[in-house]
């Protein structure tokens, strides 16, 4: 077996029990030997084939240790990994990783069996090269005499780990400092963390791709203050290359995006952004009928969208639960929509709903907007699960003018269709008409 697949397997056995050999008084489950942790319960192969590269960092890794193929032959970047790939795990705790040194030896001399499944699945698993971020823009003033509208905040409100100036994996370093304290074993060899670089080469966040204020005529201003007050929305796709050149770095450059306001019966383009040769202007599929469910207000949500490109208006039903001795009742909604090519922003205005859980006991209008993403690596044959955080307001309240809900987290799908999905939602004639004029006459025209 080569240097890069694998040292022969009693050298590797004798180097693994050197450096481990140094542990001094490793913590021990209740002093029986006998005892098993949580380490021997998991399988460490299988974690590496399931792990979802759709995680920036698990990405970044996963390109890393494509452009570097001789960290093979480094038997402590090798223990490193086997610990990430175990912290990978749901439900798996450092602390009850091993019940005592002698089963932590034993299970990181026999971790050099699994090498050349790892090896093969980190070398086969489908790495996408886009990532994509939705944002919410809280606007100032307009400005009539300079004819600017300026963001007053740009936050980005994506289910998945943010775009920042760096990615990191969520505890596994401090776990393999852990494990390793005391022994031979280096953490600092493995890349726990990617520096992010922008297009130039410099060490920087990710920008947003639009300015940091839009130049409106005045009648474009009225119509984006009418129909959506101080508050759009953005949906940016990037180009993520990981591991430049084999550096521990991450490049990441804006490569297109829609700057857009959302009403129950429209998606209107306030502005476009395209890069001059990277732009992957891509839009999913979402006029298959989605479900949502958001446990904290004991509700779900039924809908079928009409998709003209990045947009999408749709209606549907909502669910209550009811009480121990009433049943749901169910109410209509009208939604819009824009999605990316995993990402979406989708509003719902629904009447007669009472959030008691916030307070809100009266029933009335409530604005829910959904951010999330598909998850593209458990996608099957008859349905699409989604994830991510809703924003839940209250429009025409007095008492909870201006108050918004942050960060209630949902899940659901798009499913298949079938043929009871008519049955399900509203006739043609109640549903909402797509209107596809812009805010601008120069921004007229396709998606």
């Amino acid at each position: 077996m080569s240097v890069a697949k694998f040292k022969a397997r009693r050298s590797i056995s004798l180097g693994v029990a050197l450096l481990l050999s140094a542990t001094v008084a490793w913590p021990k489950a209740g002093g029986a030997q006998s005892a098993r942790g949580m380490a021997a319960e998991i399988n460490v192969p299988g974690a590496a084939k399931r792990l979802d590269t759709q995680d920036r960092y698990a990405r970044a890794l996963y390109s890393w240790i494509r452009a570097n193929p001789g960290v093979w032959g480094d038997q402590q970047f090798y223990l490193n990994l086997i610990v990430y790939l175990m912290s990978t795990t749901p439900g798996f705790d450092c602390n009850r990783a091993f019940a005592s040194e002698f089963e932590r030896n034993d299970f990181f001399q026999s971790s050099y069996a699994w090498g050349e499944e790892i090896r093969d699945a980190i070398l086969t698993v489908t790495i996408p090269d886009r990532a994509e971020v939705a944002f919410r823009i809280d606007t100032g003033e307009y400005d009539f005499n300079t004819q600017t509208l300026p963001f007053d905040q740009v936050a980005s409100v994506d289910s998945s780990d943010m775009l920042g100036g760096s990615l990191q994996a969520s505890n596994g370093q401090s776990c393999a400092g852990q494990i390793f304290r005391n022994t031979g074993v280096q953490t600092d060899v493995f890349p726990w963390r990617f520096n992010v670089v922008n297009e130039s080469g410099d060490h920087a966040s990710p920008g947003f791709p639009f300015s940091e204020s839009l130049q409106l005529s005045p009648d474009d201003a009225r119509v984006i203050f009418e129909r959506f007050g101080r508050e759009l929305y953005a949906i940016v796709g990037y180009r993520v290359e990981a591991a430049n050149d084999g550096q521990r770095l991450v490049q990441v450059v804006p490569t297109d995006g829609q700057l857009f306001g959302l009403a129950s019966d429209a998606v209107v383009r306030v502005e476009s952004f395209a890069h001059p040769t990277l732009s992957q202007p891509t839009q999913m599929d979402i006029s298959t009928p989605l479900s949502v469910a958001i446990p904290q207000l004991e509700t779900e949500f039924d809908l079928t969208f009409r998709q003209e490109g990045f947009r999408a208006v749709g209606s549907g039903l909502r669910q209550d639960q009811g009480t121990a001795l009433t049943t749901g009742r169910r109410y209509p909604i009208d939604a819009s929509a824009a999605v990316g090519s995993s990402v979406f922003v989708i509003r719902l205005d629904t009447e007669n709903m009472s959030v008691p859980q916030y307070g809100t006991t009266d029933p009335g209008p409530v604005l829910v907007t959904l951010f999330g993403s598909v998850n593209f690596s458990a996608v099957t044959a008859n349905e699409a699960p989604v994830s991510g955080n809703a924003v839940i307001s209250f429009p025409g309240r007095d008492d909870y003018r201006g108050r918004s809900i942050q960060d209630v987290p949902f899940t659901g799908a798009f499913r298949s269709a079938s043929d009871g999905d008519e049955a399900e939602t509203p006739s043609e004639a109640t549903k909402p008409k797509l209107d596809m004029s812009p805010v601008g006459t120069e921004m007229d025209g396709g998606d």
